[in-house]
Formats: C-alpha cells, structure tokens, sequence
C-alpha cells in the first residue's frame, strides 16, 4: 500500500471518526433518556477510533522502506548460512 492510499484512508477514518462523535454528543445534548442509543453510539466512536489508530500504528512504513528492510533480512539469512 503506497503512502498517499495510507493517507486517504487516514482522513476517511478521521472524518467518519469525527461525525460519529459529533452525533454521540448532539444524541446525548437531545435525547438524555436514551441511554441504548448513547450507549451504542460510544461503541461505534470507540471503535472507529481505535481502527484508525491501530492502522497508523501498523502502517507506518512505505513501500520502499519495506522493500529496504526485507532486503536486509535476506542479506542477513543469506550471512548466516555462509
């Protein structure tokens, strides 16, 4: 997956993150009684959020620099049977 792919799904997450927190709070302000659909609501905010934050964790490297880092564990491999 190439940088700019990374950063488009980055800001689709951010984005979607964001209205869904927008809306948790706007159902909270109107509609205190509804302690379901809070609930619920909390669920998928969370959820969102840490997708996002675990695909930055994890996808933080680009093409190339995976490329550099296997070449390097087959040059290791190769060192170590010679």
């Amino acid at each position: 997956m190439n940088e700019k792919m990374q950063e488009l799904i980055i800001k689709e997450v951010g984005l979607l993150g964001t209205i869904a927190l927008i809306g948790t709070i706007l159902v909270t302000c109107l509609f205190p009684e509804n302690n379901i659909a809070i609930t619920l609501l909390f669920g998928a905010v969370t959820s969102i959020i840490s997708g996002l934050l675990t695909f930055l964790n994890t996808k933080n490297m680009t093409e190339k620099e995976s490329e550099i880092l296997e070449q390097n564990i087959l040059r290791g491999v190769r060192d170590d049977v010679q």
